[in-house]
């Protein structure tokens, strides 16, 4: 995933993205199957130096703070050495 380099994001309307990308202001949601508004989010962001900005923080932000392996998988890492410390 992208977020993690600070990217702004032109993702599609979907189960789970506003989670990903809306809530943490990564970037924008469109219909995938419309050229017209993948084209407008992208003129959008790359028109706006100070919304590209914001959103290429707040990326990295989301992925320093929970969109990390070791924040992701840190419950299972935490399981697994309990077994082996059994």
């Amino acid at each position: 995933m992208l977020v993690s380099i600070g990217l702004p994001q032109v993702a599609n309307v979907g189960s789970g993205m506003t989670d990903i990308i809306e809530e943490p202001g990564c970037g924008l949601l469109v219909d995938p199957i419309s050229p017209s508004a993948i084209g407008a989010a992208i003129t959008a962001i790359l028109n706006d130096p100070l919304l590209h900005r914001k959103m290429s923080e707040n990326a990295r932000s989301a992925h320093l703070r929970k969109f990390n392996y070791e924040q992701q998988f840190s419950p299972v890492l935490a399981q697994i050495l309990a077994w082996g410390r059994k």
